[in-house]
């Protein structure tokens, strides 16, 4: 009986082991889901590459130093807006990666880069001794001189906004008065300044000078090689034009202390055979010009009249090779001053210059005298003057010669030097060695 009594209390306790066991395990509801497992989202690594389509979230940060927000896209032609700061230091993503090649708004370049950039904006008797003065890291900022000079001139590399290269070259006339309010100040400077940008250049608004990238809407202003003119007084805006799609030389930032004329260069026309009068006369000068000059020959006899060989349409005139010149190929295009003054020349009267005038001769020519136009043929024994493709600036102010020497071996130099007949050369290619 006591057997019968243990064995029935060890089944109880058993059973209760089992209720109690069921009570602690958790519900399990009909038909419920797996539970959800959370996962962490993958960090981008410094040489994870991204996709053209990938977007990055507000909190994704950049490689470097650059963040950008939420809402900001960053495309192969991205545009900076006004405000934007651009750094000497930044390194621009997307197509140009970390490329140090000048130009195409590329910024970061080392001091060596900089100064290399300024290769070709004028002819090398400039820019392989002129200081070397830097844009400012960031507005406001004092730029920073790359090398120190020793001919006067300053060039500045290329611009780190701008989309191709235009690196500069000044001349002290020029540095004197860019950004001089016009006044007596500026009038005291009794010259003009005159620059190269023979690399052509770019401009976000052609009439602003404080518009530093293109408006909403609108595209940077390619200009082509060009020399730029400065003047001490304010254009006189009834005799030139401030349009830039004239063809020939146009006002840039009328009106602005920056005010300037652009003389357009672009690409050298080739030669052409002195026998074709029309086509070795428009070979003098930019096609824009040329295509719409009137083509005049020279006189068929001393003291005679110039013969039209074409109507033109646009105030220029173009001459081919002057006979008188037996060695060379020597073409004219001139302006509307510059035909005065030829005219004046050759009646036998002082020329009257009450504005710049501006010729190509971009074929070059011969001279045989620089100082003396009276001269007509070089002295026995002596060469005739080769200058290269150059342009020719009338003033009417004269050109002082404690600014511009008569060496021609020395960059833009004065032809003629106080004779009426005064002008500065302006060469735009190197000038061969020997002339």
């Amino acid at each position: 009986m006591e057997r019968v009594k243990l064995m029935h209390k060890l089944f109880l306790f058993i059973a209760l082991l089992a209720l109690l066991g069921g009570c602690l395990a958790p519900p399990v509801a009909p038909n419920a889901a797996p539970p959800e497992v959370a996962t962490e989202t993958p960090e981008v690594t410094d040489t994870e590459e991204m996709t053209g389509t990938e977007e990055m979230t507000g909190t994704e940060e950049m490689t470097g130093t650059e963040e950008m927000t939420g809402t900001e896209e960053m495309t192969g032609t991205e545009e900076m807006t006004g405000t934007e700061e651009m750094t000497s230091t930044e390194e621009m993503t997307g197509t140009t990666g970390s490329s140090t090649e000048v130009g195409a708004g590329q910024v970061s370049q080392s001091a060596d880069d900089k100064i290399a950039s300024i290769a070709g904006a004028g002819p090398s008797v400039i820019t392989d001794d002129a200081s070397v003065l830097d844009w400012p890291a960031e507005p406001g900022a004092k730029p920073v001189q790359l090398r120190e000079g020793t001919n006067g001139w300053v060039c500045r590399p290329d611009d780190p906004i701008t989309p191709s290269l235009d690196s500069r070259c000044f001349h002290p006339t020029y540095v004197k008065l860019l950004g001089v309010a016009f006044g007596p100040d500026r009038e005291a400077a009794d010259s003009f300044g005159v620059a190269y940008m023979l690399n052509g250049g770019n401009a976000a608004n052609n009439d602003d000078p404080t518009v530093i990238t293109p408006i909403a809407g609108t595209d940077w202003q390619t200009d082509p090689t060009h020399l730029m003119i400065t003047s001490p007084t304010p254009w006189d805006m009834s005799i030139v034009t401030n349009d830039h799609h004239n063809g020939g030389p146009w006002i840039m930032f009328h009106g602005s202390p920056a005010e300037h004329m652009m003389v357009p260069i672009g690409q050298l026309p080739e030669a052409v055979p002195a026998d074709d009068k029309i086509g070795n006369a428009m070979s003098a000068g930019p096609a824009s010009i040329s295509e719409h000059a009137t083509i005049m020959d020279w006189p068929a006899e001393a003291g005679g009249d110039l013969i039209e060989l074409r109507a033109g349409d646009n105030g220029w005139t173009c001459m081919p090779d002057d006979p008188s010149t037996p060695t060379g190929n020597d073409p004219w295009c001139i302006d509307e001053v510059w035909m005065g003054f030829l005219k004046a020349n050759m009646s036998g009267t002082e020329p009257q210059i009450d504005h710049i005038g501006i010729a190509y001769m971009l074929q070059g020519g011969p001279v045989a005298d620089n100082d003396d136009p009276m001269v007509m043929e070089p002295p026995a024994g002596q060469a005739w003057q080769m200058d290269p493709p150059h342009i020719m600036v009338l003033s009417p102010l004269g050109w002082d010669a404690e600014l511009f020497p008569a060496d021609v071996a020395a960059g833009p130099w004065i032809m003629f030097d106080d004779t009426p007949q005064e002008h500065l050369m302006f060469p735009v290619v190197e000038r061969s060695e020997g002339n």
